[in-house]
C-alpha cells in the first residue's frame, strides 16, 4: 500500500532535477506537514496528551502502518505510552550524577600529586 503511493507520487530523481524534487513534489508537501495538520485529521493525535512532544511521529511510519499519511505513528505512541521519555530523563540524571562523582574523584586524585 505505502509502496504504491511512494512509487506513484514521490519524485524520481533519475527523471527530474534534484532541485525540483526537493522543492516541488509530493515529498516537499509531506515534509511541510505540521503537527497541527496531522492532529486536525487524526482524532487519536488530537486527543493525545503527548501530541506536543510527539508531533504525530514519522509520516512514513504512520503511512506504512495505517495506510494514512495523516495517521498516527504506532511506534511513537508506544514510545510515549510506555514512559520512555521519563526513562531517558532518569538515565541522563543518573549519568550526570555519575559524571559528577567521577569528576570529584578525579579532582581528589589530581590533588595528591
Amino acid at each position: 500500500m505505502a509502496d504504491e503511493y511512494i512509487k506513484s507520487n514521490m519524485p524520481d530523481i533519475n527523471k527530474m532535477p534534484i532541485r525540483q524534487a526537493l522543492t516541488d513534489s509530493a515529498f516537499t508537501r509531506i515534509m511541510e506537514l505540521t503537527s497541527q495538520d496531522i492532529a486536525e485529521h487524526n482524532p487519536k493525535c488530537l486527543s493525545c496528551e503527548y501530541s506536543a512532544m510527539c508531533g504525530g511521529g514519522c509520516r512514513m511510519s504512520a503511512f506504512e502502518k495505517t495506510g494514512d499519511l495523516f495517521g498516527y505513528d504506532p511506534q511513537m505512541c508506544y514510545f510515549f505510552e510506555h514512559g520512555f521519555p521519563e526513562k531517558f530523563r532518569e538515565a541522563i540524571r543518573r549519568g550526570e550524577k555519575k559524571r559528577t562523582e567521577n569528576m570529584s574523584l578525579l579532582e581528589k586524585l589530581m590533588s595528591w600529586r
